[in-house]
C-alpha cells in the first residue's frame, strides 16, 4: 500500500539495486545521473541505440506490476527544472506544468508570516539557480511577483523581499545593484558562492554536533530584528566568557547556535452545540 511509511524507504531500495547496471555505464563513460524517487535523469556522450538497448534491459528487470517511461532529446523538464543541450551548451530554465493552475502559492493563509518571505526569497534563489540567462531570469522574477499580488500581497512587500534578495547576493556590497544581462552573471556566482559556503556551514555543525560540540539554543521569535537580537546576546555571552576564564578555555572547541522557533498566532474558537429545547407537558 501507498500510504505506509515505509513505502517509499521500500521503494527507494528496489531502485537503488535495480539502476546497478545503469550506474555501471554511466560511471565509465564519465556522465552525468541523478535520481529522486521514481525519477531518474542523465546526460548522454554516445548513440541513443546504446542508451535505448540499456533501457531495455532495465524494464525487462523491472516487476510486472511496474512500468518505465523515458524521454529522449535534446531538451528535458526534471522536476522543476527545464534541461536543454544547446549545441554543447547547457541551458536551463525553471519549469512550470501547463496542465497546473498558474499564480498559486504552496501554503495556507493560516501559515506565520515568516513562511510568506522565506518562500519568496526561495523562489528567488531558485530562479537564479537554474535560469542561466538573465531574460529567463527577470521573467521568473515577474511571474513570482505576479503570484504574490494576485494572492493578496501589497507591492511594498513584493519590492522590499526583491531588494533584500539583490543586496543579499550583491558580488559588490558597497555599490548599487544595477541588474542587466552582465551583473547577473555575476549575481549567479555570488548566490552559487553563498550556498556552497552553507552547505560547508551546515557539514561543520553536523560534525560538531556528532562530537557534541554544537551547543544549540532556541528562543521564540514573532517580529522584529532577529540580527540586533542575536548581535546583543553574543556581546552578553562574550562578557560572560571574559568573566571565567575556565568556562572560557571549555567553550574554545565548542560551537554556540542559535535558533529562533516562530510564534504561531491562532484565534480559539468556541462552538456551542445546538441542544434541541425541551418540551414542557
Amino acid at each position: 500500500p501507498l500510504n505506509l511509511p515505509l513505502t517509499e524507504l521500500l521503494a527507494s531500495i528496489y531502485l537503488h539495486h535495480w539502476q546497478v547496471p545503469l550506474v555501471r555505464n554511466v560511471c565509465v563513460r564519465d556522465v552525468f545521473y541523478d535520481r529522486y524517487n521514481d525519477m531518474g535523469f542523465l546526460t548522454w556522450n554516445a548513440f541513443i541505440e546504446e542508451l535505448q538497448k540499456i533501457f531495455d534491459e532495465l524494464e525487462q528487470e523491472l516487476d510486472s506490476n511496474l512500468q518505465m517511461a523515458t524521454f529522449i532529446g535534446s531538451g528535458v523538464h526534471f522536476l522543476h527544472a527545464f534541461i536543454e543541450n544547446q549545441k554543447g551548451r547547457l541551458y536551463t530554465r525553471v519549469y512550470h506544468d501547463s496542465i497546473s493552475q498558474p499564480f498559486l502559492l504552496p501554503y495556507a493563509h493560516s501559515h506565520p508570516r515568516l513562511f510568506h518571505r522565506q518562500w519568496f526569497r526561495a523562489a528567488l534563489i531558485r530562479a537564479g539557480q537554474y535560469c542561466s540567462s538573465f531574460e529567463d531570469f527577470e521573467e521568473e522574477r515577474l511571474y513570482l511577483e505576479l503570484s504574490f499580488l494576485a494572492n493578496g500581497y501589497s507591492l511594498d512587500f513584493v519590492e522590499y523581499h526583491l531588494r533584500q534578495f539583490f543586496s543579499r547576493f550583491n558580488p559588490k556590497p558597497n555599490e548599487p545593484m544595477n541588474l542587466n544581462r552582465f551583473t547577473y552573471l555575476s549575481l549567479r556566482r555570488e548566490l552559487f558562492r553563498c550556498i556552497d559556503q552553507q552547505r560547508h556551514n551546515l557539514e561543520e555543525e553536523q560534525e560538531l554536533h556528532k562530537n557534541c560540540h554544537l551547543i544549540q539554543l532556541h528562543y521564540l521569535f514573532d517580529w522584529g530584528s532577529r540580527f540586533q537580537f542575536n548581535q546583543k546576546f553574543h556581546e552578553l555571552w562574550s562578557e560572560i566568557l571574559e568573566q571565567d576564564p575556565r568556562f572560557k578555555e571549555t567553550m574554545r572547541s565548542k560551537r554556540l547556535l542559535l535558533i529562533h522557533n516562530h510564534v504561531y498566532w491562532y484565534y480559539p474558537v468556541v462552538f456551542h452545540p445546538m441542544l434541541p429545547k425541551k418540551t414542557i407537558n
